[in-house]
């Protein structure tokens, strides 16, 4: 058996990742995995042997370790040629396999005490996978444009982010998340995913400080939470986990929300049904009974019932006029005053309004209907 890589001679480390590996995991048995392996091995040394002959090493998870010497190529020149037989392996490997892998290779090494550098290097080249993409293949130069300072956090953002969530918005929380984003992808993979972990503490501060604060219970697993960003493999895939869990907080508000407002609704129902007699009965004086805007009062209780609270005092005053008409113990002057309506002219008007005929003639019909039954009681 000859091994083609002399590690005393001027070499350079690449290697291809399975990507989706966890869909892989589940939809292969330990056996095909390994028969997977095998074929990408296979290939990968056949079409390295056109020109880079190498030695081909799976790890037994998802990555998959190439060594092959340089040949005194440019640099340029190698490089090319590095990229060109990647690309030819993971199209072979896409098209024949339906497996997608992503690349990356290192600089040049040279001796046995620079292969845990070059191994280091692309390592690291490997978790830029998040920021370049699935099937990608990523070189040392792709980073030269990085950004090594700290990033400049805007509290700013921050605070529209929360803000919105707490609202209940989570387009316009994903709005700003995404600004925020946006900036990273020129930083270091060590300062996008400090800065992802850092908007996933600021989330969870303020779902402990509004569950602390009121009814809401999000049900959030920050810690699965904070595992799936570590385990992504790009950042759509970090985006859709924020996005999904912007969405569910979001949902929880909203019904809360609905729910609060039934609530209210129907406690200024129940005042206005226990003080109707009350001539000073009002929106103004519900709202201050229950310490809450008049204005908010008022809008809540019509988008729950479809009329406002005056219109319901007024249909619950008539009613009960109507009742204690018919019971025939009370003068129209005391029944008014029982229901808290003061002004008789103002009644006579309301009563037409609401119940479509005059009082006079409502007072007809009803002596009426009373003459008719009182034969049968006979």
């Amino acid at each position: 058996f000859k091994i083609l890589f002399d590690p005393d001679k001027p070499y350079v480390m690449a290697s291809l990742r399975i990507d989706k590996y966890v869909e892989f995991t589940r939809t292969y048995n330990m056996h095909d995995q390994n028969l997977f392996r095998y074929a990408v091995i296979n290939v990968t040394n056949e079409i390295f042997a056109r020109s880079l002959p190498c030695e081909v090493v799976s790890m037994d998870n998802d990555m998959f370790i190439i060594m092959f010497n340089d040949r005194g190529q440019p640099y340029g020149v190698l490089q090319k040629t590095i990229y060109d037989l990647l690309e030819d392996t993971q199209d072979w490997v896409t098209v024949n396999l339906r497996l997608s892998l992503s690349g990356v290779f290192s600089y040049i090494g040279s001796g046995l005490q620079s292969i845990n550098h070059s191994y280091q290097e692309i390592m690291n080249l490997s978790k830029y996978r998040l920021i370049f993409g699935l099937g990608t293949v990523v070189s040392p130069d792709s980073l030269l444009q990085q950004i090594h300072e700290p990033l400049k956090w805007s509290s700013i953002r921050e605070k529209k982010l929360l803000d919105a969530l707490s609202d209940g918005n989570p387009e316009e929380a994903v709005l700003y998340y995404k600004e925020i984003i946006g900036e990273l992808k020129e930083y270091t993979y060590d300062t996008i995913m400090s800065t992802l972990l850092y908007m996933t503490y600021a989330v969870y501060n303020l779902l402990n400080m509004m569950e602390s604060n009121s009814l809401n219970r999000f049900d959030v697993d920050f810690s699965t939470f904070t595992n799936r960003i570590h385990q992504a493999e790009t950042l759509e895939q970090v985006d859709e986990g924020f996005e999904q869990m912007f969405t569910h907080v979001s949902s929880v508000i909203v019904q809360r929300r609905g729910n609060r407002s039934s609530v209210v609704a129907e406690t200024v129902m129940k005042l206005i049904d226990a003080n109707y007699a009350d001539k000073g009965l009002c929106l103004e004086s519900v709202a201050s009974s229950i310490n809450m805007s008049k204005v908010y009062v008022g809008k809540l209780f019509r988008d729950t019932y479809g009329y406002s609270v005056a219109d319901y005092i007024t249909e619950v005053r008539l009613n009960k006029t109507v009742e204690l008409l018919k019971a025939g113990r009370l003068h129209l002057s005391d029944v008014l005053n029982e229901v808290g309506i003061e002004n008789k002219t103002y009644f006579y008007k309301l009563f037409k309004t609401k119940m479509g005929v005059s009082f006079s003639d409502f007072k007809l019909k009803y002596l009426h209907n009373i003459v008719d039954e009182e034969p049968e009681k006979l």
